[in-house]
């Protein structure tokens, strides 16, 4: 055999016997969800006020948007209540001075 084959065997090798005991590393754990109740929620997919909503929010992604009357929150779950405000998801605000910036 070529030498490059030999030590390329041979490494592959002690990487196979080095590992076959250790165990695997754990699963990411699961982005955390949060629930938030929302009075009044403006939805800029349809262009549409929308009232009484519940957002679902795993990690850092809004995945449901349903009635409050629709959705299930589980005991003990992470509830912001902003049942008495307006949500805008998405929009940020970009209003700035720069001319009264130092530099």
């Amino acid at each position: 055999m070529n030498f490059i084959v030999r030590l390329l065997l041979a490494s592959c090798l002690a990487a196979g016997i080095a590992g076959a005991g250790q165990t695997p590393a754990p699963e990411p754990a699961a982005p955390p969800t949060v629930y938030i109740r929302a009075g009044h929620l403006f939805d800029a997919t349809t262009d549409n006020l929308r009232d009484n909503v519940v957002l679902v929010v795993d990690g850092e992604r809004i995945t449901k948007v349903a009635p409050a009357g629709d959705v299930t929150i589980p005991a003990g779950a992470t509830v912001l209540d902003l049942s008495k405000d307006w949500v805008l998801p998405g929009l940020i605000d970009c209003h700035t001075h720069l001319e009264f910036r130092a530099d």
